[in-house]
């Protein structure tokens, strides 16, 4: 059985929610489940079905294994890191080989070479012979001198989530989130895993907070995931009615729709597929052809901006006309005077880089919310991906300028 435990990628946090019918149906969401993990390792659920017709018998005793071995006993690893299963088999640095009949702790497998190990240690359980582990982690053993035996070279059983038994009670699952900060959602309160088998994948959000639900498992049929996945990172397309592309932006970012009338409207637009996009918030999660969304747009008076995600809320800039450092917001033109000035002995310019690194913003981006502000959110000259680490557009994103 392939099994792997690792971190979410930032592209897969948006799916340990629960998405549009549409997506599910793209994704083979099968469903999610909610839980408590409570103080004495009570663990009430529920389950809700969003693609019912696929929860074979097959799925549900999976689930429940997955389930499981976060729940119970310890993971046990071997000494190539390899997760370890019930019915594998053990071999041993010695030669000597045992499969692996439960997962309880101290009670691991049976002896296949040793027949004499029960003489030899009268005091063992009948039938069992307990594995020798160093515990490496909380509820994670390694077994530092035996490999799992005839695993195929394509079969993954990492964990590089360092995850153990998180869902033993909420004293674990809270020591477990707070220990990995690499895992959180960028948020303080989500932290996400997503564990792999041959035939599906698990993606779940974990909230350590007590009084809140725990964890939502939401449940993929793998490869449906992966190909859909695989077709969204590249990006979402904007058009005109006449096909000509205006700008893309990634799965899950916003858009802003000025209206005829100057009201402004800013929505979230999820990846279908090439030629459709859902677009969420007032126009209740409708799903268009790029098209027709260009056409409605079009014909209602309506513009179309961009605001990225990989663009800070607001920069400093200098302003070479009128010799000033300005404040730029992220979708807005132009700037507003800040009224900063430089520390004693720098320049201006000097001093907006010194304010942008204090907050964080990259060069970049700076260059991007510059260029943005000036000549367009549409353009390509206002994405930070298309510079480099000082800030230069490079020549092939080059389209109405690059500098203030």
């Amino acid at each position: 059985m392939s099994f792997e435990i690792r971190g979410l990628n930032p592209e897969e946090r948006k799916y340990t929610y629960t998405q549009s019918q549409q997506i599910n149906m793209q994704t083979g969401c099968i469903g999610h489940l909610r839980a408590q993990v409570e103080e004495y390792g009570a663990f009430p659920s529920s389950w809700e079905d969003h693609h019912g017709n696929q929860k074979s018998q097959v799925f549900k005793d999976e689930l429940g294994i997955v389930i499981n071995l976060l729940r119970f006993g310890s993971i046990y690893l071997d000494k190539h890191d390899n997760i370890i299963m019930e019915n594998d088999h053990i071999l041993y640095d010695d030669g000597t080989k045992a499969k692996v009949v439960t997962l309880e702790d101290r009670s691991l497998g049976t002896s296949i070479s040793n027949p004499d190990y029960m003489k030899n240690h009268p005091d063992a359980e009948e039938e069992f012979t307990s594995l020798i582990a160093t515990e490496v982690g909380s509820g994670i053993k390694k077994l530092y001198h035996a490999e799992i035996a005839d695993l195929p070279a394509a079969e993954r059983r990492g964990n590089s989530a360092m995850c153990g038994t998180i869902f033993k009670d909420a004293k674990s699952l809270s020591k477990f989130c707070y220990a990995h900060p690499e895992l959180s959602l960028g948020n303080d309160q989500d932290w996400g895993i997503r564990v792999d088998t041959g035939q599906y994948a698990y993606l779940m959000r974990l909230n350590p907070n007590k009084g809140l639900y725990n964890l939502y498992c939401y449940c993929y049929t793998r490869d449906w995931l992966d190909h859909h996945l695989q077709e969204a990172r590249r990006g979402i397309r904007f058009i005109t009615p006449r096909y000509e592309e205006k700008f893309r932006i990634p799965d899950g970012d916003q858009i802003r729709i000025t209206r005829y009338d100057g009201e402004k409207l800013d929505r979230t637009v999820r990846f279908i597929d090439d030629y459709h996009i859902e677009v969420g918030g007032g126009y209740g999660s409708n799903l268009y052809h790029i098209c027709e969304f260009a056409e409605a747009m079009e014909r209602n008076g309506n513009t179309v901006i961009p605001l990225r995600s990989s663009l800070p809320e607001k920069c400093f800039v200098y302003v070479e006309s009128t010799d000033e450092i300005g404040i730029v917001k992220r979708g807005e033109a132009g700037y507003s005077p800040s009224g900063s000035k430089p520390e004693k002995g720098i320049s201006k310019q000097e001093g907006v880089e010194h304010l942008n690194e204090a907050m964080g913003v990259s060069k970049a981006q700076a260059a991007a919310m510059s260029a943005g502000s000036l000549f367009g959110w549409d353009t390509k000259a206002a994405d930070p991906a298309n510079y480099n680490e000082e800030g230069i557009l490079q020549k092939r994103a080059r389209d109405r300028g690059d500098a203030r």
